[in-house]
């Protein structure tokens, strides 16, 4: 018996798939740039990603539609493995296409589009063939129930698989993962076994092992991928503010500056700036949220960030800005008290451990005491401790030093020099830009020299930069990155790198010297006439 009124539940499937691509269109086509392309995975114009993107719907339908009108279909094992190898192929070639999260998007919408294409051109001819047949009579062809038949098991199986994918979307632990593309396909595996069971025990055949398996692999990639796994990895390996900070200068201040580069950005976002260390250290959250975990920023990845300096920012917001010893001394040039002992066999010795006094390093020179050994001056309750035939004497700093490493280590090199300083109660020496090679007028050239230092440093050292004809846009990244100012010359400086400046030079530097509060160092002799 037909019944009087049918409802067919074909109009649930369309407008979900057209309201699912209208809203694709606007938050993804509409805004390519932003949404598609990862520079740093594949360099793309925004006409390619959506082509890409559109593309790979029709493909998707087209390559199942004739698996199933092959005889592959006869066959369920064969073909859904197949199937999910296809399926698997495409998810990589997405995402190392598109970004990770257009990929994901457009991986689920691959299997709606089939999912949608099964109602539309198999399930529901083949009902209302079947309903045409009882009510006039005519044979009905047996193949369009099973054609049907089959593409309804189909959608049940794929039904869990793109509701994980849409909710994995709001989650960048999954389409920013590195092994997103390996991440997606566990999930769309497990799904399937999950329904897997469920279909099976409707059938009154009960085969836990597939439940769990399916639950166990969700489980173990969740734990995998998640933040405070990842976290606890990262928290231990070291990253300095310097580190983070040349990120930041070179993938986020064309936008969040006072003075922004960006061709989009006339004035920073939101007002976020991030030309001091206090703008950076107060944003860090934000920098995690945005940068790190849900990587929209910069948007569409403009400037190109790469995982790896993604990770930098992650590891030294976790360790609380931890800084190592070179970040340290070029964060803070200060008198301190430094314990110097005898001099034997070309070595220094000191003290390992800090001094308990409660003045030390803090600028003050205290009057001449005269204390007992044995204790404390009468009345006096500052602790002390005695350094036996030791001297306790400020800390001397020298302003003008020429190490020259990298390039010209043969002449001076950080090992030599700060022993040297050491040996002589120098506890800080401020090295200057000029015979280096390549010299210190450029954030390349800076961590090259900070790369240099490294492991070498006996006392503390600090950095100028250097301004020469041609690299003003250099400035604010190497004084952002710690250097104590700019030195310039106005006559030949002897070395062929570092050319003199003119008056029109320092007149574009002294703006961006202002800014930072900066101390600018000039060489003001000109050739006799």
């Amino acid at each position: 018996m037909i019944p009087a009124h049918l409802h067919w539940f074909k109009y649930e499937a369309y407008f979900t798939w057209l309201s699912g691509f209208a809203l694709m269109f606007i938050v993804y086509y509409a805004d390519a740039r932003s949404f598609m392309i990862d520079p740093t995975v594949a360099d793309l114009s925004p006409a390619a990603s959506v082509g890409i993107g559109i593309g790979s719907l029709i493909l998707g339908y087209v390559i199942y539609d004739r698996m199933c009108s092959s005889k592959l279909i006869l066959y369920q094992g064969r073909f859904a493995l197949v199937g999910m190898m296809i399926l698997g192929v495409m998810t990589y070639a997405l995402t190392h296409l598109l970004s990770g999260r257009a990929a994901f998007i457009h991986v689920g919408a691959v299997i709606g589009t089939i999912m949608v294409g099964n109602v539309f051109f198999t399930i529901i001819p083949s009902q209302k063939a079947l309903v045409r047949a009882a009510k006039t009579g005519p044979p009905l062809d047996a193949t369009l129930g099973k054609k049907a038949g089959q593409r309804s098991l189909h959608n049940n199986y794929l039904t869990l698989p793109v509701v994980f994918i849409m909710i994995s979307n709001h989650f960048p632990s999954t389409f920013g993962h590195g092994w997103n593309w390996l991440v997606l396909m566990v999930m769309v595996l497990a799904s399937m076994g999950i329904k897997h069971y469920w279909n099976l025990l409707d059938r009154g055949v009960k085969q836990t092992w597939v439940l769990v398996v399916s639950i166990l692999a969700l489980v173990f990639m969740s734990v995998a991928i998640s933040p405070a796994f990842e976290d606890t990895l990262d928290a231990n390996i070291p990253a300095s503010f310097e580190e983070a900070n040349a990120v930041i200068q070179a993938r986020c201040v064309q936008c969040h500056s006072a003075s922004p580069t960006d061709d989009q950005w006339p004035a920073a976002p939101n007002g976020v700036m991030y030309d001091t260390p206090e703008q950076i250290r107060a944003m860090a959250d934000k920098i995690m949220t945005r940068a790190v975990r849900t990587k929209t920023m910069p948007q569409g990845n403009k400037t190109g960030m790469t995982d790896e300096e993604r990770t930098i920012l992650k590891r030294w917001i976790l360790q609380g800005d931890a800084q190592d010893e070179l970040a340290s001394a070029c964060a803070r040039l200060r008198w301190s008290l430094y314990s110097c002992g005898p001099i034997t066999s070309g070595k220094v010795s000191r003290r390992s451990k800090p001094s308990r006094h409660p003045h030390r390093g803090d600028g003050k020179i205290l009057p001449w005491q005269v204390r007992s050994p044995a204790g404390r001056v009468e009345g006096d309750d500052i602790p002390f401790e005695s350094v036996g035939d030791r001297v306790i004497m400020p800390g001397v700093i020298d302003t003008h030093v020429h190490i020259n490493e990298p390039g010209r280590t043969e002449w001076e090199g950080f090992e030599t020099a700060t022993r040297a300083a050491a040996a002589g109660g120098i506890t800080t020496l401020v090295e200057m830009p000029l015979n280096a090679s390549p010299v210190t007028t450029t954030m390349d050239a800076f961590k090259l020299k900070l790369e240099a230092a490294k492991g070498k440093l006996h006392v503390n050292c600090g950095f100028y930069g250097g301004v020469i004809p041609g690299n003003i846009k250099d400035l604010d990244g190497l004084l952002n990155a710690g250097v104590f100012g700019i030195k310039a010359f106005l006559t030949h400086s002897g070395i062929d790198e570092f050319p003199n400046v003119t008056e029109a030079d320092l007149r574009k530097a002294l703006p961006i010297l202002k800014k930072h509060d900066a101390k600018l160092l000039v060489h003001p002799l000109k050739p006799c006439r």
